[in-house]
């Protein structure tokens, strides 16, 4: 066939790649800012600042332990780590064992 409108593209396979393949003829919308953050990585600042719980134990407190493989075991608070949501317990069984347990598993 030969070129009739001039852009190097046949009239057949003009109209083919102008029709979708489902028929209508919408034309594309643009991305919202949050859906090309997303697709970036670049997450909100409301979105990365989730509300903190609140540890209720300090370092140095006695603890026992009320869940999981330690459940009755008694420890001391060596670290609190409230952006993990765990404290550090040291555990003593045979021997001295440090435990990263979370804190809902402490009383």
């Amino acid at each position: 066939m030969a070129d009739e409108s001039g852009d190097g593209c046949t009239s057949s396979t003009a109209s083919r790649a102008s029709s979708s393949s489902s028929g209508h003829d919408r034309l594309p919308q643009p991305l919202r800012a949050d859906e090309v953050n997303r697709l970036l990585g670049i997450a909100d600042e409301a979105e990365q600042e989730e509300p903190k719980e609140e540890i209720p134990f300090l370092v140095g407190q006695a603890v026992a332990i009320t869940e999981g493989p330690f459940t009755d075991f008694n420890g001391t608070v060596e670290e609190v780590m409230p952006d993990k949501g765990k404290v550090r317990v040291s555990v003593s069984a045979v021997r001295t064992a440090d435990v990263a347990l979370s804190w809902i598993t402490c009383s």
